[in-house]
């Protein structure tokens, strides 16, 4: 059984849709379509998974996880935020503990900033470009 977002979860996703990238414009399209399926991982976190329409367009995106940000819960734990992306359509949002804290909350919308990664280098690597949450105290 589905739900429609609460506005929690429309929040974050606006927020990580904020983000420029190829894709974007349809997922952002997708939000009014897009209903949560319920909990997308048993080790109790907030995670959800999604569904959206499938008469809607799917978003050319080039990445399974083409946003991100970090944030704070009202604790105080970073916490990361994903949003997945499967055959174009939003599948997953993701919440996991950037520290070793099991248990955390999702991270209030004013503590959410968008990762931003370095390009790969020869290894296929990549660096987090921005300060990260847990640097700033």
């Amino acid at each position: 059984m589905t739900r429609a977002l609460l506005a929690e979860d429309r929040a974050i996703l606006e927020f990580l849709l904020t983000k420029q990238f190829s894709g974007q414009e349809q997922l952002v399209s997708q939000l009014e379509h897009v209903q949560v399926t319920g909990p997308s991982c048993s080790c109790g976190c907030d995670s959800v998974g999604l569904v959206v329409d499938r008469a809607i367009p799917p978003a050319h995106v080039e990445e399974r996880v083409p946003t991100e940000a970090f944030g704070r819960d009202p604790a105080g734990t970073v916490v990361g935020v994903l949003l997945h992306v499967i055959d174009g359509y939003m599948a997953d949002l993701e919440f996991y503990s950037a520290s070793d804290v099991t248990r955390f909350g999702r991270p209030t919308i004013d503590s959410l900033r968008l990762a931003e990664w370095s390009v790969a280098d020869n290894r296929g690597v990549r660096t987090l470009v921005n300060p990260h949450p847990l640097e700033e105290g």
